[in-house]
């Protein structure tokens, strides 16, 4: 056999074994937790650790372990900080309402409602990819309810911009595919430029929980919210809150999160050399520079 067919072979035999993983973990192993109510929509959390709180909110389709747990940020973070993951409305254990109207805002009102609900005042809010959308416009929409927003593996684009309203048309897209009953391509593939494709992994990794994990029809509503999530350039200026943001190199998102630091240049930036979407989840990198990032933005910072 060639060395290339070997290679080949092998890599194919990691996907699966990793995407098997992955399968695994949300279908079977989730943390305790406790859920809360608003309006008949019912949000799965946890809460662990001590310290000042941290919510962390995951990406499209998946749940908070998948996205803090497995990747070694939540451990890292609940030795210093008090941290709450959030099944975000339409993933995890949380409700899954199939109607549009049922996020956009809504889904980063729900972070309100939640610390309403845990009785925290203020809290530091870090989102990855779908879960940084949610992060930015809570920024805008609470700004008194945050000590920080993290925007991680997340794009912006100006809604007035051609290419965002390209990418909501793209979104709708793969909303009717998902409402045929079939799993979708990455959503981050809509913002890929170049080199800035999503990878094999990526991709397999989306198939799976669009296809086999998660409610198709409440994910289709979820994406055909996107325009509700949009955050105007005007409103972007107006966000003091301390923020960073961090994008892999090789990330579809690396370029609109470039243009996210040009609109807010007293964010601080990690690029993350050579890493994919999935890739900067779980590289040590993007946790070093959360924790770092937390550590020098206190609650008692300035006073």
């Amino acid at each position: 056999m060639k060395p290339r067919n070997k290679i080949f072979i092998a890599t194919g035999f990691s996907l699966v074994l990793l995407t098997g993983v992955v399968g695994y973990y949300a279908l079977f192993h989730r943390s305790p937790g406790a859920f809360f109510e608003h309006d008949g929509i019912r949000l799965f959390y946890s809460d662990e650790g001590r310290g000042e709180p941290v919510i962390l909110l995951h990406g499209f389709g998946v749940n908070g372990d998948l996205n803090w747990r497995l990747t070694g940020i939540a451990p890292r973070l609940r030795r210093d900080f008090r941290v709450i993951l959030l099944d975000q409305r339409g993933c995890g254990l949380s409700s899954k309402p199939q109607n549009a109207a049922a996020y956009g805002e809504e889904m980063a009102h729900d972070v309100v409602r939640l610390m309403d609900h845990l009785g925290i005042p203020k809290a530091h809010v870090a989102g990855y990819s779908l879960g940084g959308y949610v992060a930015l416009k809570l920024a805008v929409l609470h700004p008194d309810r945050l000590l920080s927003v993290s925007c991680l593996g997340a794009e912006w684009q100006d809604p007035k911009d051609p290419r965002a309203e390209a990418a909501f048309a793209a979104f709708g897209q793969l909303a009717d595919q998902l409402e045929s009953g079939r799993g979708v391509e990455p959503v981050a593939a809509v913002f890929g430029e170049g080199d800035h494709q999503p990878t094999a992994w990526h991709r397999m990794q989306v198939k799976l929980v669009t296809s086999l994990l998660g409610d198709k029809k409440a994910l289709a509503g979820l994406l055909r919210s996107a325009r509700g999530l949009a955050v105007q350039r005007g409103d972007l200026a107006a966000v003091q809150i301390p923020m960073l943001i961090v994008c892999g190199e090789l990330d579809p998102n690396y370029t609109s999160a470039v243009k996210l630091h040009e609109a807010l240049p007293a964010a601080a930036f990690v690029s993350v050399p050579n890493r994919s979407h999935p890739g900067t989840a779980m590289s040590a990198e993007l946790r070093n520079a959360l924790f770092a990032f937390l550590r020098e933005h206190p609650a008692n910072a300035g006073k």
